[in-house]
């Protein structure tokens, strides 16, 4: 087995052990804790960071597909705006884009790129948003 199936099979035991805890606590040393026994107390290896940024996207994707009837017809660039806007404003934040989710749907990404634009999320972070209007528009 490799070291990833190692770890899959490893995780329940670890998990009984450990418990889980989705808030800071100390742990019996006193350092902060959260999750599975992690310790936060070091701060995050780039790895761990990407772990868990994909369990976040991961995460936003299975409330995202369930509500939004075009997201398997959509490209991949496109899921990945969609992504981009629930990490930065929340799966609820994301559909109150309405006008883009009602665009989305009707498969007009012009349209959709631009309310990408017209939000208060696309004025406040201006860059951003309009590589992601570019991204919808692009497909």
């Amino acid at each position: 087995m490799s070291i990833y199936e190692d770890a899959a099979a490893m995780l329940p035991a670890v998990e009984a052990e450990e418990g889980y805890e989705p808030h800071v606590y100390p742990d019996t040393e006193l350092n902060a804790t959260i999750g599975i026994g992690f310790c936060i107390k070091g701060g995050l290896s780039l790895y761990e960071a990407r772990a868990l940024a994909k369990a976040q996207i991961e995460w936003r994707l299975m409330q995202i597909e369930p509500r939004l009837p075009s997201y398997k017809n959509l490209t991949l660039n496109r899921k990945m705006v969609l992504a981009q806007i629930a990490f930065n404003c929340g799966v609820r934040g994301l559909f109150g884009f309405v006008n883009m989710v009602r665009a989305l749907n009707s498969g007009d990404y012009d349209r959709a790129a631009d309310e990408i634009l017209d939000s208060d999320a696309g004025r406040k972070l201006k860059n951003r948003y309009i590589r992601l209007s570019e991204m919808m528009r692009d497909g």
